[in-house]
């Protein structure tokens, strides 16, 4: 019986292994694919453009010189943009909350919909790499579905830290969906998932076609003294 209980859990173990790569890998692509078709194409038009400048009469070259410098702050923001995306510095200069506060707020203003947030016990404490990391990655990913894939106009957040476990409720009102078909066609979702188990932690979604949908989850905690 032990030697079966260490079998399966050295699969399990396996299992989580090449989902991680895969995840990793599956960032890596975005990662590229942002390189390539944003970053890559403004490259692409300032050479042009200072190329062009260089055989223009001064009085011309002035527009030029002004057309590369509009690119070139073009180029500053979506480099510091994509930056944030990966992983935004306060999140390691000033913590989880006011991490996730930016979070929130950048995203009601990039899409719209209403985002409410609640917390207790989060705000100026300092939690372990992992933890931190996890819960930021939590957020953002629960919210990246929601714009691409729910529909929804408003969105419940709930981050609260109780005895030593923090739990996080994600809550919105748009279409729904299966837990189980999502977890095998969502990269996100499944990653999210990953991570928490990593943790030892627990994930439940409820959810249903045209019912919105749930997700609750509980880490364990440990602070940074």
């Amino acid at each position: 019986r032990l030697y079966e209980q260490a079998r399966a859990a050295n699969e399990r173990l396996q299992a989580l292994s090449r989902r991680l790569v895969e995840v990793q890998e599956a960032e890596r692509r975005r990662i590229a694919l942002e390189l390539h078709d944003q970053i890559g194409q403004i490259l692409t038009a300032l050479k042009l453009t200072l190329e062009i400048a260089q055989q223009l009469p001064p009085e011309q070259r002035k527009n030029k010189q002004a057309q590369a410098q509009e690119l070139v702050d073009e180029l500053l923001v979506r480099v510091s943009r994509l930056t944030l995306d990966l992983r935004p510095p306060m999140l390691d200069d000033l913590g989880l909350l006011p991490a996730l506060l930016w979070h929130i707020n950048h995203y009601q203003e990039q899409t719209g919909i209403e985002v409410e947030f609640v917390h207790g016990g989060v705000g100026g404490r300092r939690f372990s790499l992992q933890i931190e990391t996890t819960v930021y990655r939590i957020v953002q990913e629960a919210l990246t579905n929601v714009v691409r894939h729910a529909r929804a106009t408003r969105v419940r957040i709930e981050v609260r830290t109780r005895s030593d476990q923090m739990e996080i409720q994600i809550e919105d009102n748009g279409a729904g969906f299966d837990p189980q078909v999502a977890y095998s066609k969502n990269r996100g979702l499944g990653g999210m998932r990953e991570r928490i188990s990593l943790l030892n932690g627990t994930i439940n979604i409820e959810s249903h076609m045209g019912g919105g949908s749930h997700i609750s989850i509980i880490l364990p905690m440990m602070e940074n003294e």
